[in-house]
């Protein structure tokens, strides 16, 4: 978070009075910042949406994803999406999300990991709001074997 200068120098609780006065909304930025942009560059219809939002609400939880920037961490759900739905990663996706899927691949398969663990984590809170119909069922949906995953890269 950025803030300006001249408020660094003033104590924690002025910060805030003067944020709440200027009604300045300070929010943490997410992967799921990046879901909407992301999304309509990839052109994404909205049940495979719901698989996207799936793979970047599992990071929310795991701790192992702090020191990824979040639009690394949207990006990397975006290429698992788009190859679990056989999808092209296109060129316009490359420019919105500044990233080659070559530079997301660690995190991507860091994602697939998170994928299989999700269903007997003691975090399930994601995976059992995913297998519900209203959000198509995608924490059902079958997660790539490792053998599947190098043939993508």
């Amino acid at each position: 978070m950025r803030v300006c200068p001249l408020l660094t120098r003033i104590h924690p609780h002025t910060q805030s009075a003067v944020c709440a006065a200027l009604s300045f909304n300070l929010t943490a930025i997410t992967a799921i910042s990046y879901l909407p942009l992301f999304e309509k560059a990839a052109k994404l219809t909205p049940p495979i949406v719901n698989l996207y939002r799936y793979i970047m609400e599992l990071t929310l939880l795991d701790y192992r994803y702090l020191p990824h920037p979040p639009s690394l961490i949207a990006a990397g759900a975006l290429l698992v999406t788009l190859t679990m739905n056989k999808l092209p990663w296109t060129d316009t996706v490359s420019h919105y999300t500044s990233y080659t899927p070559s530079s997301v691949k660690g995190v991507a398969l860091q994602l697939i990991s998170t994928m299989w663990l999700s269903e007997d984590s003691s975090l399930k809170t994601v995976y059992s709001k995913y297998k519900g119909k209203k959000w198509g069922e995608v924490s059902l949906r079958t997660v790539p074997r490792k053998e599947e995953i190098d043939l993508w890269f």
